[in-house]
Parts: structure tokens; C-alpha cells; sequence
């Protein structure tokens, strides 16, 4: 079952502040990689269009302070 997520989209020009633009995806085929694991399970769901989550959107941060900053937007924002 998937749940209801509490991301709003505003959120996303946030990320973009923190880590820039070309560090945060909503595009479909980054959100079908992103929620699956690399076990053969997850290949099978996909191949069997299955799969029980996506993410709202990923975000790849590069350094220690862009990760901070992203827990602090996700406490501000929950």
C-alpha cells in the first residue's frame, strides 16, 4: 500500500536552493530507480510493474553541510 507523503511541492525550489538544480529530480524515471533496492525482488516488481513506492523526489547532496541542511528543511517542514 502507499501511503499518502506530506512533500509539498514548494519544498522542492528549497532543495534546489541548498544543493542547486541539477541535484534534485522529481522525473518519473529517477523516482521508479530510487524506490527500488538492489535486490532481485526490486527488479522483478519493476519489470512486473509493481512497484509499492516511489519518492516524492530525490535529491543527491554532495558535502556534509547540503545533507544538514536538508535534515533541517525535513524537521522544518514535517
Amino acid at each position: 500500500m502507499v501511503t499518502k507523503s506530506k512533500y509539498n511541492p514548494p519544498d522542492m525550489g528549497r532543495l534546489r536552493e541548498i544543493v542547486g538544480h541539477e541535484r534534485v529530480s522529481d522525473s518519473m524515471d529517477d523516482l521508479t530507480v530510487s524506490g527500488l533496492d538492489i535486490y532481485p525482488a526490486g527488479e522483478m516488481k519493476l519489470r512486473d510493474g509493481k512497484v509499492d513506492h516511489r519518492p516524492d523526489c530525490v535529491v543527491w547532496p554532495e558535502s556534509v553541510d547540503e545533507v544538514s541542511a536538508i535534515i533541517k528543511l525535513a524537521n522544518e517542514t514535517l
